[in-house]
C-alpha cells in the first residue's frame, strides 16, 4: 500500500523539533516500511538543502519548505484552481493568508502528483488536514489522528477560538478519525459535542520502541549519573509546563520532607516554567533534594529510568504519554493521573493513580510507592505489550478497512 503521512519529523532525522508526535511519524513510516509498504513523510518541519524526496530507511521524505516548482505556480491562473483555493481560503477565515493558502495547496498538490498514494495519514486535525483534503477532491481516502487537545484546553494563544471553530469545520469534513487515547476521545466528545457522529472513530495506542529503553542495574546507571547509591530517586520526566505538573510533585516533596522522609527528585526537561520551579525549589528549601537536570535525549533517560525507583508525572493531560511506559520497560513503577494515564496503567501491578492537582494525596501515593516490593518483570511485561511490533498491525488493519470502504462508495 502506497501511504502518505502528513507530520513532523523527530530531531534524529532532519526535523527542526523534538516531541512525540514527530516521534510517532517517524516511528510509523518506518516499521510500515519494513513490512513492505511504500511510504512518503510530508514534513512541515524539514526543510533540507537538496531536491526532494529524500529516501531515509526506505521512506521518501517530502520537506513543507521545499520551493514550489513554477508549473505549480503558473497553474494559479486556472480557475478551477483558483476556486479551490479561494474555497480553501474560506475555510481557513483569518487564520492563514491568502499567501500561505496558496502555498501549501500548491505543495500538497505537488507531493500527492508525485507519489500517488492511496492513503493518507494527517497528524492533528486543525492546519494540516484541511489542505489535504481540499487537494485531493475525495478522491484519496484521508485518516487523520488527533493526539490531544492541549492546544485548545491549555493555551493561552489569542487564536485559541479560531482554532477551535476550525476543528468543528473540520470535523464536517473528516471521514476516519483515529484517537490515542481514550481520553483523547472523550475530551472531544465533551469539546465537540455531537460532531462525532459522521466520522468513522478508532483508538490506537501510540507504540514504542523498546531497543531504546531496557532494565540495566541501577548502580551502573547511578554511577554514570553521578547520583548517590544509597538514596530513593524519584524520577519526572516531561516539559517544564504547568500541564505536567512539576510543580505538584516539589510540593509533594515538601509535604514529604517535612515527614522526615529520605529521598531525591530528578527532574528531567525544560520549559517556560523553569524559573518558577527554581524558585519554589528555593522557597521550600529543598534545593539538596530536587535537581533540574534538564532535556535529555533518548541514550540519556535510559539511565535515568534505571536509577529511578519511582516515576512519576502528575500530568492534568496527556495524549498518551509514552514516558510512563518507557519507565516501565526499565522496571520502574510508575505514578499517573486518574483519568489521563488509566489505559498506561490500568491496573497497581505496575504503579498508582493520583487525582489531579492533589500534592497531599501525591505525597501519600510516593510514600506507599517507595516503601513497596515490586515485581519488576510483570511491569516489563505489561510494557512490551505496547511495542511497535505488537501494534504496527493495527494502523493495516485501520487503512485496509478505510480504503475498501473507499473503494465500495465509489463501485
Amino acid at each position: 500500500m502506497r501511504i502518505l503521512q502528513i507530520g513532523p519529523l523527530p530531531f534524529e532525522v532532519g526535523g527542526l523539533k523534538r516531541g512525540g508526535v514527530a516521534t510517532h511519524v517517524w516511528g510509523l513510516a518506518k516499521h510500515l516500511a519494513s513490512r513492505g509498504h511504500q511510504l512518503a513523510v510530508l514534513a512541515y518541519n524539514y526543510s533540507p538543502e537538496e531536491g526532494w524526496p529524500i529516501i531515509r530507511e526506505n521512506v521518501a521524505i517530502y520537506g513543507i519548505k521545499q520551493e514550489i516548482k513554477a508549473s505549480q505556480k503558473l497553474k494559479i491562473l486556472n480557475p478551477i484552481l483558483w476556486s479551490k483555493i479561494m474555497l480553501t481560503k474560506r475555510h481557513f477565515g483569518t487564520l492563514l493568508t491568502f499567501r500561505e493558502v496558496i502555498k501549501n495547496l500548491l505543495l500538497y498538490r505537488q507531493v500527492i502528483k508525485d507519489f500517488k498514494p492511496e492513503i493518507i495519514h494527517v497528524h492533528h486535525l486543525e492546519t494540516r488536514f484541511p489542505f489535504a483534503f481540499f487537494s485531493t477532491n475525495g478522491s484519496i481516502p484521508i485518516v487523520t489522528t488527533v493526539h490531544s487537545t492541549h492546544f485548545i484546553e491549555f493555551s493561552d494563544s489569542s487564536r485559541k477560538k479560531e482554532i477551535s471553530n476550525l476543528i468543528q469545520n473540520n470535523l464536517i469534513l473528516a471521514d476516519n478519525l483515529v484517537f490515542v487515547s481514550r481520553f483523547v476521545e472523550h475530551r472531544y466528545e465533551l469539546l465537540f459535542p455531537g460532531k462525532l457522529s459522521g466520522c468513522r472513530t478508532y483508538v490506537i495506542h501510540n507504540p514504542m520502541d523498546s531497543s531504546l529503553y531496557f532494565s540495566i542495574p541501577k548502580e551502573a546507571s547511578r554511577k554514570i549519573l553521578g547520583k548517590e547509591l544509597d538514596k530513593q530517586y524519584i524520577l519526572f520526566v516531561g516539559s517544564l509546563i504547568p500541564r505536567k505538573g512539576a510543580h505538584i510533585l516539589i510540593q509533594a516533596a515538601s509535604i514529604l520532607r517535612n515527614k522526615g522522609l529520605d529521598f531525591r527528585i530528578m527532574v528531567v526537561g525544560d520549559g517556560y516554567q523553569k524559573g518558577e520551579l527554581l524558585r519554589l525549589i528555593k522557597n521550600e528549601d529543598l534545593e539538596s533534594i530536587v535537581s533540574l537536570e534538564g532535556a535529555k535525549d533518548c541514550s540519556q533517560l535510559l539511565n535515568y529510568y534505571n536509577a529511578a525507583d519511582l516515576f512519576v508525572l502528575p500530568s492534568a493531560s496527556e495524549g498518551f504519554s509514552l514516558v510512563y511506559l518507557e519507565a516501565m520497560l526499565c522496571g520502574c513503577p510508575v505514578i499517573g493521573t486518574k483519568g489521563v494515564a488509566d489505559e498506561s496503567i490500568p491496573s497497581t501491578e505496575f504503579g498508582y493513580l493520583v487525582p489531579p492537582n492533589d500534592a497531599y494525596a501525591l505525597a501519600e501515593l510516593i510514600e506507599k510507592g517507595l516503601k513497596r516490593e515490586w515485581d519488576k518483570e510483570s511491569i516489563v511485561s505489561h510494557a512490551r505489550l505496547f511495542e511497535w511490533n505488537e501494534r504496527i498491525t493495527d494502523f493495516e488493519d485501520v487503512y485496509r478497512n478505510i480504503t475498501q470502504k473507499g473503494k465500495q462508495s465509489h463501485g
